[in-house]
């Protein structure tokens, strides 16, 4: 009868042990375990259980694509971790980028509505309302400029294998200019007549 990790469908492996861990013909151990909580098996606590493993394993992935579950090896992990982890952290690059990107669209239809909806519903000056409208257009700006930039200098430290931080004085300059953007809207709000 062959072994029960063969007969596992899918990508499960599945192995039942009694009073230890799975081994191959020869008695060595293939497996390591983590101890139950009622005690090891084999002991006089854990003796007669019965143990399910249940982790899934994954076929071999490289430079060809996806490979099949023989030529792979069942019950294999075989990957670049390193090299994922580079994939990995190129993909949240890119997410970054395009959150940028969104914040500046999304600054540019407050824009809009600032300096163009909001003195069309309101009575008095249009002038307080299309400065703040143009001021949240040249924010929108930035942020879609320094997207580029900072997409490009992270790239460029992955490609060197360092890690690139995000500056202080970047985040300062934006936290300003968002501080001074809603004390001028604030302002503006309060002291246009309704």
């Amino acid at each position: 009868m062959p072994p029960l990790d063969e007969l596992a469908s899918g990508l499960w492996r599945i192995t039942v042990t009694r009073n230890g861990p799975p081994s191959d013909d020869e008695g060595v151990p293939t497996a390591r375990r983590r101890p139950r909580s009622g005690g090891e098996l084999g002991t006089a606590a854990g003796a007669g259980r019965r143990c399910i493993d249940r982790r899934p394993t994954y076929p071999a992935i490289g430079r060809e694509g996806l490979q099949t579950r023989e030529s792979a090896g069942v019950g294999q992990v075989s990957f670049d971790e390193a090299g994922d982890a580079v994939r990995r952290t190129r993909l949240a690059n890119e997410r970054t980028y395009l959150a940028w990107w969104r914040t500046g669209l999304t600054t540019f239809a407050v824009s809009l509505a600032t300096g163009k909806l909001v003195p069309e519903l309101s009575s008095g000056a249009a002038w307080p309302f299309e400065a703040i409208g143009v001021a949240f257009g040249v924010v929108g700006l930035l942020f879609i400029a320094y997207a580029y930039v900072r997409q490009k200098r992270v790239e460029e430290a992955l490609a060197r294998g360092e890690y690139a931080p995000f500056e202080t004085h970047t985040a300062f300059v934006f936290a300003a200019l968002g501080v001074v953007l809603g004390i001028g809207t604030i302002t503006v709000i309060l002291l246009q007549p309704s």
